[in-house]
């Protein structure tokens, strides 16, 4: 049955198995989404969507959300008064994240690249340190997806990883994969070719950069 998973479903769950069978379950789930300080990276992350003026009353879908620390650090902040889908591969991810989260939230198991909402429904999709870990065409399918559910003016958020900025993990995942000691894939994007899938789907560029959270940050806006 796992041969006939996506790459990106028998990885998680994999490397999610090993460090539960490994760590006790906080460490375990914050070695799960990157290794980093849980706490630190939510609150990261959560600056990002205030900063593209997250308010009360929006909707936001957040894919790939792990093991929740952007839904802990958002229940802080904005309890309830948001209306919050999570998406993950990982049914033990989703289980400690809504533990932490408002009861209000929402968690959803997927094995694949859609956005189950309809169309023209959320004012914010996130993805932070997912993109990083699909094929070009898997990014280019959840962008697609991502436009089809924001509505007009709504912004899709998103992490990847690039050079030069990521010159260490791309030599990293170089020598990892010749000595096939990959957990999970990384994958690279260049500024150019998200300025092109832009043009394409109908979004314009708010910002791209390098950020303080180790990877670039691209704010699309569905037009």
């Amino acid at each position: 049955m796992g041969r006939h998973q996506p790459h990106f479903v028998r990885d998680y769950r994999r490397v999610v198995a090993n460090y539960l069978a490994a760590h006790p379950l906080d460490k375990a789930m914050e070695l799960a989404v990157g290794g980093g300080d849980y706490e630190i990276n939510g609150r990261l992350e959560c600056d990002i969507l205030v900063d593209c003026g997250l308010k009360h009353g929006h909707a936001l879908v957040d894919i790939g959300c792990g093991s929740g620390r952007l839904s802990t650090e958002l229940t802080k902040r904005y309890g309830d008064h948001i209306k919050y889908l999570g998406l993950d591969v990982v049914p033990a991810l989703l289980d400690y994240a809504r533990s932490k989260a408002s009861s209000g939230y929402t968690f959803e198991t997927t094995e694949g690249l859609a956005i189950p909402i309809g169309d023209d429904a959320a004012d914010y999709v996130a993805a932070f340190s997912v993109f990083t870990h699909l094929k070009r065409w898997e990014t280019r399918a959840y962008l697609r997806e991502a436009h089809r559910a924001l509505r007009s003016g709504g912004l899709l958020i998103f992490t990847f990883l690039e050079l030069p900025h990521h010159r260490r993990e791309f030599l990293y995942t170089i020598a990892v994969t010749l000595l096939r000691r990959r957990k999970v894939q990384n994958h690279f994007l260049s500024r150019g070719s998200i300025r092109r899938w832009t043009r394409e789907m109908g979004f314009e560029i708010q910002t791209i950069g390098h950020h303080s959270i180790g990877q670039s940050v691209a704010v699309l806006r569905k037009l």
